[in-house]
């Protein structure tokens, strides 16, 4: 996830189930052939994870970015190691340019093959965004936008991106027009309000979620406990009993407006088309990776 409400919720990785917008598939990243190179490289990387120091890791995924974005031809964002949440594995810092990824999985010298095609997901989809992005400042550039003016508008603090986009500007009618369209519109035009109500409830629900289940846990062992206890009045046993339901009952309502939302945000434009490059991304690797004989 991208954008100016939230930043990406990349605990979910391994899908690509949604489908990509037709105005963005098989376009730059999404194409095939360039997923492929990604696969190849990546896969190449995992021969010789164990031998290389975390920084050495690190400048080994940023020379395959580089050459995604060579090949898309947007300029790559840099690939920035970091402590993340739990069940976070990136995110795209759009306003540095960076791709936040989480620390624990570079540092992980027994990554197994899931592993390392989930990071390669993540990597591939955060990527993805950051070419989106790109779309949608070159676009600014053709509605006549200063660099500064798209820097402002766009919240993207490096310069230099904001400059190369000036000199490229997207103009109607330029093949990859109608996908800078699609995004501009989801993130920033009509689409604006919806999706930063999507995104903005995304961390409340899920800390609903869990705090709900951990309610609804505890009542339910309270209830095993109080039942089995011999000593319990027939009235213990069923407040108890009743408690039990009533959390649960609780935590199942939660949990449905927490996957309702999810599904809101994975049907998001820039979400549904990241989502599939990354999941189509990680695919070719697990198959690159046994082709390889890991």
């Amino acid at each position: 996830m991208t954008g100016p409400a939230a930043g990406c919720v990349q605990g979910c990785r391994g899908g690509g189930n949604g489908a990509a917008p037709k105005p963005c598939a098989g376009q730059g990243m999404s194409s095939q052939n360039g997923i492929d190179d990604f696969a190849r490289q990546m896969a190449g990387l995992k021969t010789k994870w164990k031998t290389l120091t975390a920084d050495e890791r690190r400048a080994a995924l940023q020379k395959i970015v580089d050459d995604a974005g060579t090949y898309a031809d947007f300029p790559a964002p840099k690939v920035v190691m970091k402590p993340l949440r739990t069940g976070l594995n990136g995110e795209l810092d759009f306003a540095n340019w960076d791709i936040d990824i989480n620390q624990s999985l570079a540092a992980n010298n027994n990554i197994t093959d899931a592993e390392f095609a989930n990071l390669s997901d993540t990597i591939y989809h955060e990527t993805r965004h950051a070419e989106q992005w790109w779309l949608i400042a070159r676009r600014d550039a053709a509605e006549g936008l200063s660099a500064d003016e798209i820097a402002t508008k766009r919240g993207i603090n490096n310069g230099a991106i904001t400059k190369a986009a000036k000199k490229a500007p997207l103009a109607k009618g330029a093949p990859r027009r109608a996908c800078a369209d699609a995004m501009y519109e989801s993130v920033y035009g009509t689409g604006r309000d919806s999706r930063n109500a999507v995104l903005n409830a995304l961390g409340p629900n899920r800390t609903a979620t869990d705090a709900a289940a951990a309610k609804a846990t505890a009542s339910n062992a309270a209830y095993m406990r109080i039942n089995a206890d011999h000593a319990a009045s027939a009235a213990d046993k069923t407040a108890a009993y009743n408690q039990a339901v009533a959390d649960y009952a609780v935590y199942t309502t939660t949990k449905a407006a927490q996957d309702a939302n999810y599904l809101a945000y994975r049907a998001l434009p820039e979400e549904a088309d990241a989502w599939d490059s990354g999941g189509r991304a990680g695919k070719a690797v697990t198959k690159a990776l046994n082709k390889g004989g890991h």
